[in-house]
């Protein structure tokens, strides 16, 4: 919508008046100032505005006045000035009566543009009244919208179903827990191993990892956290211990330590600390030839 403006002024009342309804092209709204020409009040009145062409006074174009007193004085105009129109009326007893005609049978009438949901001439779309081809237009318009409704319903249920098959990688951003060691098993999973194993849910013995992984190389036992600030040396040093008791159990060296963390977890990934870990806990997971 543009930047135009349609502006009132309902003056305050002083005295009742019947003034005189000058001639205006639009007849409704004529037939509006009549119907309440009885009951307006005023106690100001307007001259003509006059700008200066030719050598002489004339009277500006406009400005159309509406109702004028007895004296002659302007009581009621409206002044279009590029693309807006200004009324100006005198009180009115019944404003709301008023203004309702104004709004809904008058201006749009003269300015249509600014009242595009008018109901004025709703009725022009009954059936009864349709144009040629319309009919046709709107049928074919109805089964563009269909076949749209149907295409993006389809889509929107590929959508579900691609984000239930990928929801994992959204739960590795933010779980903790049981919830995070089921969604790092599915990644895992996603990016080739076929034997990851959750430990709970395998009846072992020894519980102490989340999740082993069989590799040719021998065992990769897994200890997944999911926490709100940053790895303690405690929780870096755990996996370590893990690591050799599988050792002793195997009778074997042929096992590797990973230890996944999801910190921070309630901030966007690039909000985070990253690498979260300090330079010692690094430095210990060298020296004991593990990955975090």
């Amino acid at each position: 919508m543009n930047s135009s403006r349609i502006a009132f002024n309902l003056r305050k009342r002083i005295g009742r008046f019947s003034g005189n309804v000058v001639s205006h092209n639009d007849k409704e709204l004529t037939a509006l100032l009549h119907r309440h020409n009885d009951l307006f009040r005023y106690k100001i009145q307007f001259k003509h505005p006059t700008v200066w062409r030719d050598g002489g006074w004339t009277k500006a174009a406009g400005f159309f006045p509406l109702v004028e007193a007895e004296t002659g004085g302007i009581v009621s105009f409206v002044d279009l000035r590029r693309d807006d129109y200004v009324f100006v009326s005198p009180g009115v007893e019944d404003k709301e009566g008023f203004l309702g005609d104004l709004f809904q049978e008058v201006l749009p009438g003269i300015a249509p543009s600014r009242f595009p949901f008018s109901s004025r001439f709703a009725w022009l779309d009954f059936d009864a009244y349709r144009l040629p081809m319309e009919r046709e237009l709107l049928s074919e318009k109805k089964e563009i919208e269909e076949e749209f409704s149907r295409r993006i319903s389809k889509i929107d249920g590929r959508i579900t179903e691609n984000r239930e098959k990928y929801d994992f990688l959204h739960r590795l951003l933010i779980e903790t827990a049981e919830d995070l060691v089921t969604a790092v098993k599915k990644y895992l999973v996603w990016l080739g191993f076929s034997t990851v194993i959750d430990v709970d849910e395998d009846g072992a013995e020894l519980k102490e990892e989340d999740l082993r992984i069989e590799t040719e190389k021998g065992l990769l036992v897994i200890e997944v956290k999911g926490i709100g600030g940053t790895s303690k040396d405690s929780d870096c040093s755990q996996i370590s211990k893990i690591r050799y008791r599988r050792m002793k159990q195997r009778r074997a060296v042929d096992v590797a330590a990973l230890y996944i963390v999801n910190h921070q977890r309630h901030l966007p990934p690039e909000d985070r600390d990253n690498p979260p870990f300090k330079e010692k806990q690094i430095e210990d997971v060298s020296t004991r030839n593990e990955v975090c």
